[in-house]
């Protein structure tokens, strides 16, 4: 009889134990998670800012020419690309762990809208002033593409070489928002990758030797 008991007894420790083992990861994964969404979140509001910037800059040639604000708009955009570049990698290291939490998505979703406002304007802006920059426009997919990572890293290496010469803005297929498929469309994307590279049109991956001969 004794001897059940200290069975009961262990076994309900045991249980207790686990449990509260479990509940410390949880609580762990949950403040690791935090933490990222609000890195994420930090770096997306910087981003949007600068964006803000941006059309005010825009709106202000629009009013009083290309030669009272093109220099500071050149600026805008090249930091907002180099800002949302560093932020797309950290958001693909976080999809590609599965280490993320429930507002991922969210900030994701606005990573994405940030890149084609920035892009879009970033065209405006090459239409309107005389600027020297080259621009690639990446079509990827975060889950069906075994070149893309590849592709990718090419790109940082490309990014870190020419610096804010070269502007990258890169776009996941797997999103689902309208706009995109309205750009993909007018770019006749249909495969991955896709570069757009100083509005030339280059399908599958491409290596840097390729690309640099594409580039001003």
């Amino acid at each position: 009889m004794v001897k059940k008991k200290l069975t009961v007894r262990h076994a309900i420790a045991a249980f207790l134990i686990t449990l509260l083992i479990f509940m410390a990861g949880a609580g762990v994964g949950y403040f690791v998670n935090e933490e990222k969404s609000n890195y994420l979140s930090d770096r997306i509001s910087s981003a949007r800012n600068q964006n803000s910037n941006m059309q005010l800059e825009l709106l202000y040639i629009d009013v009083m020419g290309e030669e009272h604000a093109c220099s500071v708009l050149e600026t805008e955009v090249q930091e907002t690309s180099s800002k949302l570049t560093e932020l797309g990698q950290k958001i693909q290291s976080y999809q590609d762990a599965e280490d993320f939490g429930t507002t991922f998505f969210q900030l994701k979703d606005e990573y994405m809208f940030l890149q084609i406002r920035t892009w879009l304007m970033y065209e405006k802006m090459q239409r309107k002033c005389d600027t020297d920059s080259n621009s690639i426009l990446y079509f990827y997919s975060s889950e069906y593409c075994s070149s893309c990572e590849g592709q990718g890293k090419i790109l940082s290496s490309l990014k870190k070489k020419y610096g804010e010469d070269l502007l990258v803005f890169s776009l996941d297929t797997e999103w689902s928002q309208p706009i995109l498929k309205a750009i993909k469309n007018d770019f006749n994307v249909t495969q991955v990758p896709t570069l757009i590279v100083n509005g030339e049109k280059h399908s599958g991956f491409q290596s840097q030797e390729e690309i640099e001969k594409e580039l001003t």
